[in-house]
């Protein structure tokens, strides 16, 4: 049962100790091909390793989905890594400690992924001096700009202990504060520890138990709008696939509504365009057969015109004249301006 797909998704560091296990499967010794936009803060990068596969990055979360995700114009920062990151092979992938970062190590640089907080994304060389990043970020003991020197976040990694080793540690706690202690210094998710009920023992063996899960899935827990890993639940990256999937299909049916309607504008111009240029037709037609048939009126009228323009004969004085003369002769013609300059004039035909 997908949750709230809307709202910003939680995860916790175990679910991306999975995940970077099966990004390891899926795309080590690959090539990165292209960086491309999906959204602002979703990016899908293609990875080539025998087939072409989609590394979708999102804010808390990265995931190789079964199916393609709708790209828009790639944007600035996008741009770069794309230009830095073509041809190189992915050497290493890792979860750094317990922390909800994930890095790709490349032939020449470093990519690392931060999903937490604002989330972002880091490229440094071989040392981890900074390159670039999504945006720049200051902590207590670390700071995210270009050509500072990246730190990931502190903490241990509980998987280089033993049961044994933290059960001494928090031999004398009781559970609250083995869960907070355990979560600042491991950084274990509260809401991951709070659903183990056992005592402090059983729950340091728990949390283990969790990083050797056979079939790692996902449970939902609403109140913290969280998944947690579960021994029994969904399938981690089909989960996010279908979340993520429901709501760029929505955009994609937006930007198709929006493609028929500018169709539709665009047909209705040339339908109004038609229309007046056959309007034209018409009047032009008609000034033709009205030139033809008064041809000798009209090469008079021209030849008088001409000759009063030539005498500098104000314009008011020649409409005046040419109109009386129509009257006179019982011609229901009417001269209504001249145009000196392009010695052009409008004749208006009164029947």
């Amino acid at each position: 049962m997908i949750k709230k797909p809307m709202d910003k998704i939680k995860i916790t560091s175990t679910v991306i100790y999975y995940i970077v296990k099966k990004l390891n499967e899926e795309l080590l010794l690959g090539y990165i091909n292209s960086v491309q936009t999906i959204d602002k803060d979703v990016w899908k990068i293609k990875i080539h390793k025998q087939k072409t596969k989609e590394l979708i990055v999102t804010e808390n979360i990265c995931i190789i989905p079964e199916n393609s995700f709708p790209v828009i114009n790639i944007l600035g920062f996008e741009k770069y890594l794309k230009k830095k990151l073509a041809n190189q092979r992915i050497k290493e992938i890792y979860q750094h400690k317990n922390n909800k970062v994930i890095c790709f190590k490349l032939d020449h640089y470093n990519l690392i992924f931060e999903l937490f907080s604002n989330s972002n994304i880091i490229l440094t060389d071989l040392e981890f001096k900074i390159i670039t990043s999504k945006q720049k970020e200051e902590w207590k003991d670390r700071t995210i700009q270009k050509g500072a020197t990246y730190l990931f976040p502190s903490g241990e990694d509980i998987k280089l202990k033993t049961t044994n080793e933290i059960n001494i540690e928090i031999k004398a706690m009781n559970k609250s504060e083995t869960i907070k202690y355990l979560s600042k210094n491991y950084n274990i998710a509260p809401v991951e520890l709070n659903e183990i009920l056992n005592d402090n023992r059983e729950l340091i063996k728990s949390v283990f138990n969790n990083y050797n899960l056979p079939e790692p899935g996902l449970k939902y827990i609403s109140e913290k709008n969280t998944y947690i890993v579960s021994n029994k639940g969904e399938n981690i990256f089909k989960t996010f696939e279908n979340i993520y999937a429901t709501i760029y299909e929505k955009k994609e049916i937006v930007k198709e509504s929006k493609k028929k309607n500018k169709i539709i504008d665009i047909l209705t111009a040339q339908k109004s365009k038609k229309e007046e240029f056959e309007n034209n037709i018409k009047q032009f037609d008609a000034e033709g057969e009205f030139i033809y048939t008064n041809f000798a009126l009209v090469d008079a009228i021209n030849i008088q015109i001409k000759k009063a323009l030539d005498q500098k004969t104000p314009e008011k004085e020649i409409i005046a004249k040419i109109n009386t003369f129509f009257k006179n002769k019982k011609i229901k013609l009417k001269i209504n301006k001249i145009n000196q300059k392009t010695k052009l004039y409008e004749i208006e035909n009164l029947e």
